[in-house]
């Protein structure tokens, strides 16, 4: 498996995966959008010229990197490619030197609020209602990073 940069002629296999994976889907003008704004970034997960999945950044202000997007194709969930996805979210951050790593979950959605844990993601709150198709609560979780020296 390899981490790749997006680019704009990957968005219909983004669109087919995000529409699989989610009950409100990004469209196709949300994806574009993303790739002509500055500090966006979208990395792919692929593995034998298939993308696996894919990951989207947003570096939109001082203090953080926030995960606008992950998704996996479903036949390669809980193959690791949501590992190699979140550590590349983590080296952006780095090489950023933001202080927090941000996203929004779906309250429901354990299997994901697990994986982000084990990550050494917390739990930093409840915005109620966030997602409305269907209408569920988001849990916002951060990942924090020092860079003091010691």
């Amino acid at each position: 498996m390899i981490i790749r940069p997006c680019s704009e002629e990957d968005i219909p296999l983004m669109l087919e995966i995000e529409q699989a994976s989610f009950p409100d889907p990004w469209t196709e003008g949300m994806f574009r959008s993303g790739f002509s704004e500055r500090g966006v970034y979208y990395y792919a997960a692929e593995a034998d010229m298939n993308m696996l999945g894919f990951i989207g950044l947003c570096d939109d202000c001082f203090d953080c990197v926030g995960i606008s997007t992950l998704a996996v194709a479903e036949r390669y969930r809980r193959s690791g490619t949501a590992s190699k996805l979140l550590q590349t979210a983590e080296l952006k951050t780095l090489e950023l030197t933001r202080p927090r790593l941000t996203l929004e979950v779906r309250a429901g959605n354990l299997p994901a609020i697990r994986l982000y844990e084990k990550f050494g993601f917390r739990n930093d709150g409840i915005c109620p209602g966030y997602y409305l198709r269907p209408k569920e609560d988001a849990v916002i979780m951060s990942k924090y990073y020092d860079y003091s020296v010691n």
